[in-house]
């Protein structure tokens, strides 16, 4: 009895021993796990760069239709003739700078590109939504559309920025420089890779504005 005693408890502890390792199928399953989660991680890692890619964006996009509008807000104050009663004649707008592109209302308006005279604004706009005149620079491209609510009195401003929603150079703008001949509504082959925002305005002709006050020429009616 005395000598299968340590037998059985050396078995004993040899069966112990086997018991409390891992077999070849539990590491595996184990790796497998690991690397779906690692997987599952980095999936999710890009995504969250490309949403905060688009929402940035999207961010300067509409940052640049702002700008826009206050231009053209800024433009009305040099529109010093017109209202109520008054015959409309492109005369009313000639102090203006974009505002006397307004097509005639029996017109269907159009979306234009806007040429600034002043050499610091621009239709197309940098990646930190800067003005630039420079192709290879532009990925962000200015619109305008304008029609009247009340003519001689009120017009509707709109504005459109388009941009390409995929970053790497040969998929920005790169149409044209945003020449008008690259209006997005006609890049059908492309128009999934774009993403446009929008805003809206209503400009009214300023009758406070006189020659003398303003310096921009024209008078009150």
């Amino acid at each position: 009895m005395s000598r299968r005693a340590p037998e059985r408890r050396s078995g004993h502890a040899s069966r112990s021993a086997r018991r409390a390792g891992y077999t070849l199928i539990e590491v595996m399953m184990a790796v497998a796990i690991m690397t779906g989660g690692a997987v599952g991680l980095m999936s999710l890692q890009r995504a969250s760069i490309a949403g905060n890619a688009e929402a940035r964006q999207m961010t300067t996009a509409t940052e640049v239709v702002s700008t826009w509008l206050e231009r053209l807000q800024r433009d009305s104050i040099r529109w010093t003739a017109g209202g109520p009663g008054v015959t409309f004649a492109p005369a009313l707008l000639l102090n203006t700078e974009y505002l006397r592109l307004v097509p005639d209302r029996a017109t269907l308006p159009t979306w234009i590109r806007p040429t600034p005279a002043d050499a610091n604004e621009s239709w197309g706009f940098d990646h930190w939504g800067r003005d630039t005149r420079v192709v290879t620079e532009m990925e962000y491209c200015a619109n305008v559309r304008l029609q009247w609510v009340y003519m001689s009195q009120a017009m509707r401003a709109d504005v459109r920025v388009w941009y390409a929603r995929r970053g790497p150079t040969a998929n920005r703008v790169g149409l044209d420089g945003c020449a008008p001949a690259a209006d997005p509504n006609t890049l059908t082959n492309r128009l999934r890779d774009l993403h446009m925002v929008y805003g809206s305005t209503v400009v009214r002709w300023n009758p406070l504005s006189t020659t003398a006050g303003t310096g921009f020429g024209g008078g009150a009616p």
